[in-house]
């Protein structure tokens, strides 16, 4: 890997490599990420980028494939195409404002800025692999199911090595602590802003 980059190279042959290289060896592709020169600009678009990327999957997969019960309990509000990626977008920037301080109050030494794009490549990593589970689902549902299975573990081994990248944490039981933490506090943000909001899981916005 190497050690400082100056510039984002955005060429399908260099993602795809850094892509692999990541899922064989997670921690040297959260450092590569992490040693990228990100203005505060570039940061953003990151995040919008990969937001978007993660709306237009799950708009294919509302498309192509039956969704679960869970999905269609949802008011026709929350499963519209862009309220899935706003929602995504809350949750992930969510994640990473919290990962960042429950990591520093268990040892770590992550900011904000790094906690954000850690999170950013771990999601388009995700993107990526997702994409080759919808195809394989398509082709063969036993096979898919088998292969999103396995993806899912390798996302969770994947996102801990990340943190553990991200604070410096020489294990992954640390990691895993934090993630726990930050998980719990965008689940109850979500929850007070949907209430807040007036959105129910069972019939969208309440009657006047």
């Amino acid at each position: 890997m190497p050690e400082r980059e100056n510039t984002m190279d955005l060429t399908l042959n260099s993602l795809i490599s850094m892509v692999t290289a990541t899922v064989r060896a997670p921690r040297d592709g959260a450092r590569w990420a992490l040693n990228l020169r990100l203005s505060v600009s570039e940061l953003w678009m990151l995040v919008a980028l990969v937001v978007l990327l993660g709306g237009l999957r799950t708009g294919l997969m509302a498309v192509l494939l039956p969704m679960p019960d869970a999905y269609q309990m949802l008011p026709p509000l929350l499963r519209s195409p862009f309220a899935m990626t706003f929602a995504l977008g809350l949750v992930l920037v969510g994640f990473a404002y919290l990962l960042a301080p429950a990591g520093r109050a268990l040892g770590g030494n992550g900011n904000t800025a790094a906690s954000l794009i850690v999170m950013s490549w771990w999601q388009f990593v995700m993107f990526c692999l997702r994409l080759v589970e919808l195809g394989v689902i398509l082709i063969s549902p036993f096979l898919g199911v088998l292969l999103q299975l396995g993806i899912t573990g390798l996302a969770i081994w994947m996102l801990l090595a990340f943190v553990s990248e991200l604070h410096g944490f020489d294990g992954v039981g640390t990691s895993a602590f934090a993630v726990l933490i930050a998980a719990v506090g965008v689940v109850l943000a979500m929850s007070l802003l949907m209430g807040l909001s007036g959105i129910t899981l069972s019939g969208g916005l309440p009657n006047a």
